[in-house]
Formats: C-alpha cells, sequence, structure tokens
C-alpha cells in the first residue's frame, strides 16, 4: 500500500468510526487531563524560552504589518469596522475629533472609535480626553449637564 492509498484507507476509516474515534479521545483526556494540561504548559514555557530571541527578531522586523493587522483584527472584532471604513469616518469629520473638533495631527495617538456600550452601535471618532471623559461621566447626559452647571457656577465668582 502505498503513501496516497494510505492516507486514502485512513479517511475512509476514520469517516466510518468517528463518533468511537472521539468518544476514545474523550474518555483519554479525562483521564489524563491533569498529565496533558501540565505537559501543555510545560511545552509552551519551554518552546517561548526557545524562541524569544528569535520571536522578538521577528516581530521588530516586522512590526509595522503585525500593528496594522492587530489594528484590523481589533476594529473587525470590536467594532464590525474595516480599517477602511475607519478612514471614511475620519475624512467625513475632517480628521477631527467629534467632540472638540481638534486636528487629529495636534494628538500623539489616532482618534479613537466611541460607540455606545449598550447596543455597540459606534458613533464618531474621538480624541483620547473626549473618550475618557465620556467614559468617566458613565455617558450620562445628565453627569455631563451637571458638569457644565458646575463649570458655569464656579467660572463667575472666579470673574
Amino acid at each position: 500500500m502505498n503513501k496516497e492509498q494510505r492516507n486514502e484507507y485512513n479517511k475512509e476509516y476514520y469517516l466510518k468510526n468517528k463518533g468511537k474515534i472521539i468518544a476514545r479521545l474523550n474518555e483519554y483526556y479525562l483521564k489524563n487531563k491533569v498529565k496533558i494540561l501540565t505537559n501543555r504548559k510545560e511545552y509552551q514555557k519551554a518552546y517561548r524560552l526557545k524562541n524569544k530571541v528569535k520571536t522578538r527578531e521577528y516581530y521588530l522586523n516586522n512590526k509595522s504589518n503585525i500593528d496594522k493587522q492587530k489594528r484590523e483584527y481589533r476594529f473587525k472584532k470590536l467594532y464590525n469596522l474595516t480599517i477602511d471604513q475607519y478612514n471614511n469616518m475620519l475624512a467625513q469629520q475632517y480628521y477631527s475629533c467629534g467632540i472638540c473638533k481638534k486636528h487629529e495631527s495636534e494628538f500623539k495617538y489616532k482618534l479613537l472609535v466611541d460607540h455606545c456600550h449598550t447596543t455597540g452601535k459606534v458613533r464618531e471618532l474621538l480624541c483620547n480626553n473626549c473618550n475618557v471623559l465620556l467614559g468617566h461621566a458613565k455617558e450620562s447626559i445628565n453627569n455631563l449637564n451637571n458638569a457644565i452647571g458646575y463649570l458655569i457656577k464656579h467660572n463667575k465668582k472666579d470673574n
């Protein structure tokens, strides 16, 4: 039996006995769970130590591409946005924060995606300060109105 025939036989056998094979594997896993998890952790730890320099070197050589991929993944996962959609929002906002209207070139970091934490709906792009402002106010219009009243009240006393 050559290699291709053996592979074909293995596929057929697996498909025919899939339930038994999976049950056997699950049974083995349950009996040896601690051993398997311990070995996995030890292997991962040894692998990280062994390849630490290689991994770091790879990251440094491919940093911009890796960062771009991470950003694309994060946008898709958190906000269901593509980079193109983010860039379109940025252009529609004239590359400025949705609240303070400062241009993105005035900030150290890119504008952040603001979204409703209840519905997940994306609103606009904000600078870090404005995003934190909304977060600390717990996105409450009442809290923000009270803060405005407070500033107006104390601004009159100072003048």
